[in-house]
């Protein structure tokens, strides 16, 4: 792989998870308010030491459920990185642009619920996907692992389109992501008229997104080969 070729994949991979990286990011920014020394403001006013428990179990959770197969695993947590900086803006926006319109608890308490529906959107997708996948459900016999069997599982499992419903989900996801990150711009600038319709058509696409998802993820195993 050229190095032009993995640039373009961990770009490509960073836009494909950039709803993802911003709410998470907005969900930890309660840790940078604390050592940074400023007000916290957690979702829903839950002690700090709750919720920094809460998200640990979803993450394991999602690590534990969750089986991409849409990016290589050398870059599929490129976007990690980013997320203490990702929360520490959001946490000086919550600072600094918060009033009586937009108050903290409004902006923490929005975010929290896009990261719910994203979250279920995201488990959603994963169970639909291995439902679908005839590759991916080889790899649930509970014979020892083989690392040569696994990789051409996984290279052939991303050979497979993705049925009309995961593209509509990951298109709908990808628009949420920019209309927060949309939205949290025109905060900082102070343009908070605009804000607000943009993340309620954020919830509403990615309440769209969870929905579309919930026929493929209710279907038999396998039904996208036993249709073909």
């Amino acid at each position: 792989m050229t190095t032009a070729s993995a640039a373009r994949d961990v770009l490509r991979e960073i836009h494909r998870e950039l709803t993802s990286l911003l709410l998470v990011g907005a969900m930890t920014a309660p840790l940078v308010e604390r050592i940074a020394g400023w007000p916290v403001h957690t979702p829903l006013g839950v002690p700090l030491l709750a919720h920094a428990t809460a998200l640990i179990a979803i993450a394991l959770l999602r690590i534990g459920l969750g089986d991409r197969i849409d990016a290589p695993p050398a870059i599929r947590w490129v976007h990690l990185p980013l997320v203490p900086l990702v929360a520490a803006g959001f946490a000086r926006l919550v600072q600094v642009r918060a009033n009586v319109f937009y108050t903290e608890h409004l902006l923490v308490d929005g975010m929290s619920v896009l990261f719910t529906l994203h979250m279920a959107t995201g488990l959603l997708r994963s169970r639909a996907r291995r439902r679908s996948n005839p590759f991916l459900l080889e790899g649930d016999s509970l014979a020892p692992p083989d690392r040569r069997q696994e990789w051409r599982r996984r290279v052939r499992a991303r050979c497979l389109p993705l049925s009309p419903a995961m593209w509509i989900a990951d298109a709908l996801t990808v628009l949420v992501g920019l209309l927060v990150l949309t939205s949290w711009v025109l905060i900082a600038f102070e343009h908070r008229h605009l804000a607000g319709p943009l993340l309620l058509a954020a919830g509403a696409m990615e309440a769209l997104a969870l929905l579309a998802l919930v026929p493929d993820a209710m279907a038999p195993s396998g039904w996208l080969v036993q249709r073909g």
